[in-house]
Order: structure tokens, then C-alpha cells, then sequence
């Protein structure tokens, strides 16, 4: 997400009690923080980022059990099958959702 973007997520993040390390400018710097471990719990992911698709990174945190929504102006055509459970907010309108969907998705199913 372009930097306004990214920091009304964080915004958003951190109003429902998310402690948020990003945004990550790059995939390759998300990819980093999830490898250095526990740095990353879970994770906002724009579908095409820089030029490149997050999907083997999407992958990579649903491997690891982390939870993760996709937050874009790109369509869930482009979302490869496997991928297809993965919530999706649309850009711009979502924002107004994000915070339920995050609720639910970060914190209510990471509940013991």
C-alpha cells in the first residue's frame, strides 16, 4: 500500500490491540521479519506490492498458521485457488471493514 495507506492500516491495527511492525515496503523485508521468527504474527498483505504478487509470502505465513487478509484494489480472480480462503477487503471502501474483519481474523481466532 502507498504510505498513507499503510498508516491508516496501522492505525486501524493498532486501534483493536494489534502491535504493528510494518508496513514492510518490500515483499522481500516482510519476508525477513517472518523468517527472524515470532516477529510477524500475522499479517495485511496488499495482492500485487513493488511490482510483484505476495502469494508465496501469503503462502509462507499460512504454512506458519499466521493470519492473514489481503487488502487491495486488485479482484479474488487473481487469487490463486489455494489462496482462496484468504478474507479480501477492496481499496478503498474496505478500510471501513478492516477493523471487524481484523478483530476477527487476528484476535478473536487466536483466542485460546
Amino acid at each position: 500500500p502507498n504510505p498513507g495507506a499503510a498508516e491508516l492500516i496501522g492505525e486501524v491495527l493498532s486501534t483493536i490491540g494489534c502491535d504493528v511492525v510494518g508496513p514492510c515496503p518490500t515483499l522481500a523485508e516482510a519476508a525477513q521479519r517472518s523468517a527472524r521468527g515470532g516477529d510477524v504474527d500475522g499479517a495485511v498483505l496488499e495482492i500485487k506490492a513493488s511490482g510483484s504478487f505476495s502469494f508465496e509470502f501469503a503462502r509462507c505465513l499460512m504454512e506458519q498458521r499466521k493470519p492473514l487478509i489481503f487488502f487491495s484494489r486488485q479482484e479474488r480472480s487473481l487469487v490463486p485457488p489455494d489462496l482462496g480462503d484468504v478474507p479480501l477487503l477492496r481499496k478503498p471502501d474496505g478500510i471501513e471493514a478492516l477493523a471487524s474483519l481484523a478483530t476477527l481474523v487476528f484476535i478473536e481466532r487466536g483466542r485460546p
